[in-house]
């Protein structure tokens, strides 16, 4: 988002527009709007609307899970980052939620309720005491400094007296934890004198929490906008007297507060008792004072809840694969890009006619050849020489190769469908059985439409069934449709049925047995007339031996038919090739001389 503003920015600057780059913004806190034409602000406003929703991520997440307790920790230290970037590098700020005093106090709260997360997470965890000790203490001096911090701001309407209460509630109930967690620690050491002083010191921080949660249930009067500032101005008299800050707390606040705190002192509470009523009747230490023990000495916050930089965030794949690459950095004015979808058009129109003569010269070569049967020529003047040179003109016990081929063919093809009759039986019941389906049907839609007059002629307006008529018609015509692909089917099985009683008998000679075909070829070369129509296999025999210069000749016809055919492929490859580059520099090409 901000790198898109900045885009936009540029743009703008770019284009002479610059007094078009305004930026309207409320204060979050006060309300007051702010007009800047300064892209600075409007990144820092950016940010701190980013810190504002992982804020609120951080606090809404489930503490019950594991996820929620990490999403939390890492939402508010990222949030506590950002807003360490605003305060870092936006000094003149023209609103109040922008100035460094501002910033700076939501950076450590977000850092307070960081830590506040951590110690949650060590607590249910079993971490060791110690270092639990250290970590409580830690955020307790983080809300004590956060409750001196936010106190210049309370009567300004920036920050509201609520939060004020519950920064001195926490600092009190975590300092009473610290107590209790390093009490537990002397103790397990054999210290009970001070571990005992201590039990007492986190009772008494303990009653003084939840003293200050009493007084803050009693006076906390919960709104039903969470996570958001309202402000409303209050006026005497035409004039703004004072401003009214709605309290942004969850509206269980002070009731989760006052149980929290209750819990604990009772806690300390048992935990003082037993210790005294222990050291009274086993232990016998002396007690010292409370100024002679040592201070408990807090974790630093660098190591329980450190802020997240901007740079960290934004070096996260799953954060660089959502902003994507800058949209505006090659920013291309509106008449270049309609230059260039003329000449993109021209391209593509070059590309197109090319490409329809190559098809059309491709279509005529495919026609020539396949008209004129070239291949088939010089396969069959090859065949002729082969056989000439061979043993029994190139047959197969007395049969030519092709005509053998042809009756293995046919052979087969009878094995695995049946004879040929038995298809055009087949097909012809199929055919009956369809047209006689799609007739029923028809006559069954035409008797419905009927039976549906009948009846609304019958029952009048009591007859609210619409037409059947409009809404089989949809019907009708795809059964017409069928009917018409029927007779068209039809006819050509006609055609083929009649194509078939003319080859019948060459195709029944074929099929025969294989020493009746031999002997009919045995015949045809001996010179016995066996059947006249014997020239329905459409095969040639070579009545005599061609001599030397004839198969010289033969083989002269093959080689140059061979070497045209072979010139028309290399044609075709070569215009292939030029096609094919022709494209390849046509998409390359870069079209910044032609627009400008």
């Amino acid at each position: 988002m901000v790198s898109f503003v900045a885009g936009a920015y540029h743009a703008c600057k770019v284009s002479g527009l610059i007094e078009c780059f305004i930026v309207n913004r409320n204060d979050a806190y006060t309300q007051k709007p702010t007009t800047q034409t300064s892209l600075a602000f409007e990144k820092a406003s950016i940010l701190h609307l980013l810190s504002s929703v992982l804020s609120h991520i951080g606090a809404t997440s489930p503490r019950t899970s594991p996820e929620g307790v990490k999403r939390a920790y890492a939402s508010l230290r990222q949030a506590a980052g950002l807003l360490n970037f605003i305060n870092e590098n936006f000094l003149h700020a023209p609103s109040t939620d922008l100035s460094r005093e501002v910033v700076s106090l939501s950076g450590k709260l977000m850092i307070a309720q960081a830590g506040e997360t951590f110690v949650e997470k060590c607590i249910s965890e079993k971490k060791p005491i110690a270092l639990v000790c250290k970590m409580c203490q830690s955020v307790a001096q983080s809300y004590a400094a956060l409750t001196e911090d936010a106190k210049e701001f309370q009567g300004k309407g920036i920050i509201d007296r609520n939060w004020i209460n519950v920064f001195g509630i926490k600092a009190k109930h975590f300092a009473s934890l610290a107590q209790w967690y390093r009490a537990e620690v002397d103790t397990g050491k054999g210290d009970h004198g001070p571990g005992l002083v201590r039990y007492g010191m986190a009772e008494k921080l303990a009653m003084e929490a939840h003293k200050l949660a009493k007084e803050f249930n009693y006076n906390y009067t919960p709104t039903t906008g969470v996570g958001s500032t309202i402000t409303t101005s209050v006026s005497w008299g035409g004039e703004d007297t004072s401003t009214v800050v709605h309290s942004t707390l969850p509206f269980d606040a002070a009731t989760a507060l006052l149980e929290i705190t209750k819990a604990h002192l009772a806690l300390s509470t048992e935990s003082k008792n037993t210790a005294t009523k222990d050291n009274d009747l086993v232990y016998h230490a002396l007690a010292p004072s409370e100024s002679s023990l040592a201070p408990i000495e807090p974790l630093p916050s660098a190591g329980l809840a450190a802020p997240i930089t901007i740079q960290e965030i934004y070096a996260q794949p799953t954060v660089s694969g959502l902003i994507g690459p800058d949209i505006f950095r090659r920013l291309v004015p509106l008449e270049v890009h309609e230059k260039a979808s003329v000449y993109s058009e021209e391209k593509a129109k070059l590309v197109r006619a090319e490409q329809e003569r190559c098809d059309i010269g491709e279509g005529e070569t495919r026609a020539a050849l396949d008209d004129l049967r070239v291949r088939e020529r010089i396969h069959r003047f090859r065949s002729i020489l082969d056989g000439q040179d061979g043993d029994q003109g190139g047959r197969s016990g007395g049969l030519p190769r092709e005509v053998a081929a042809w009756a293995d063919e046919i052979s087969a093809k009878e094995r695995r469908d049946g004879p040929i009759e038995d298809v055009f039986r087949r097909n012809s019941q199929r055919r009956d059985q369809a047209q006689e389906e799609l007739s029923s049907m028809a006559r069954e839609l035409d008797e419905e439409s009927r039976e549906c007059e009948k009846l609304r002629a019958r029952h009048g307006h009591l007859w609210n069934m619409s037409p059947s008529s409009s809404q089989n018609r949809q019907y009708k015509d795809q059964i017409k449709s069928n009917l018409d692909s029927l007779n068209s089917a039809s006819s050509s099985d006609r055609t083929i049925a009649d194509t078939w009683s003319t080859i019948k008998w060459s195709v029944d000679v074929l099929r025969g047995p294989r020493h009746a075909l031999e002997r009919m070829y045995t015949d045809a070369d001996a010179g016995k007339d066996s059947s006249a129509r014997l020239n329905l296999l459409d095969v040639e025999v070579a009545e005599e031996e061609l001599d030397e210069r004839e198969k010289d000749d033969l083989r002269n016809v093959i080689a140059e038919l061979q070497e045209r055919v072979d010139r028309i492929e290399k044609v075709r490859r070569e215009r292939d090739e030029v096609l094919k580059d022709l494209k390849e520099k046509v998409r390359t090409r870069t079209q910044g001389r032609i627009i400008s």
